[in-house]
C-alpha cells in the first residue's frame, strides 16, 4: 500500500482512471464514480449506474452496531489498485425520464481508501543509443548535433596567444 504526506487521491484517481471492479454492497454495475472530500474532511462517493442495478442483499438488520469492513476494489489497466474501506450507501436515488433507461445514483461515505501500484517489473530492453532514428519521432531525451567548421587564418607567421 502506498503511504503519502500529502493527500493527493485526486489526482491519482484522474490519472490512473480506475474502474470499479467489485462494487461490494453498493448499487451495481457502476459505470461512473467520484471520490472527493465533506466539508467536514470526511471521504465521500458519488455512484451512477443502469436503473436496474442491484447490490448484494444486507446480511445485518437495520440497527446492528458493528464494525464495517465493507470494500469496494478498483483496478486500473496501468497498475493501481484501490480498495475503500467501510462503505455504506448514504442516499440511494432512481431517476427516470419518460422512456430513456433510467440512472441509480448513490451518495458513499467511505471511512478509508488505500491503494497500491503495481511492483516495477524488471526491464525487457535497454536501448543505450539512438543515432539514426529522426527527430520527428518524440523520443525522451533526444540527441540533436551540431557541426560547425572554423578556419583559422594567422597572417605574419605568428600564431595567436592562446588565454
Amino acid at each position: 500500500m502506498f503511504s503519502r504526506q500529502w493527500e493527493d487521491f485526486q489526482d491519482i484517481i484522474t490519472s490512473y482512471v480506475p474502474t470499479v471492479d467489485d462494487h461490494g454492497p453498493l448499487a451495481g454495475p457502476i459505470r461512473r464514480f467520484k471520490i472527493w472530500r465533506d466539508g467536514d474532511l470526511q471521504l465521500c462517493m458519488d455512484t451512477e449506474g443502469p436503473e436496474s442495478v442491484g447490490g448484494p442483499e444486507t446480511h445485518y438488520p437495520p440497527g446492528t452496531v458493528r464494525i464495517n469492513e465493507d470494500r469496494v476494489t478498483f483496478r486500473s489497466d496501468m497498475g493501481l489498485e484501490l480498495e475503500a474501506i467501510g462503505v455504506s450507501a448514504a442516499h440511494t436515488n432512481t431517476h427516470i425520464e419518460g422512456s430513456a433507461p433510467g440512472i441509480t445514483t448513490q451518495k458513499v461515505d467511505i471511512h478509508r481508501l488505500v491503494g497500491k501500484f503495481a511492483p516495477p517489473q524488471k526491464p525487457r530492453y535497454a536501448i543505450d543509443w539512438l543515432e539514426n532514428v529522426p527527430t520527428v519521432f518524440l523520443w525522451p531525451d533526444n540527441i540533436e548535433r551540431n557541426t560547425e567548421k572554423a578556419t583559422t587564418v594567422t597572417l605574419g607567421g605568428m600564431p595567436p596567444h592562446a588565454s
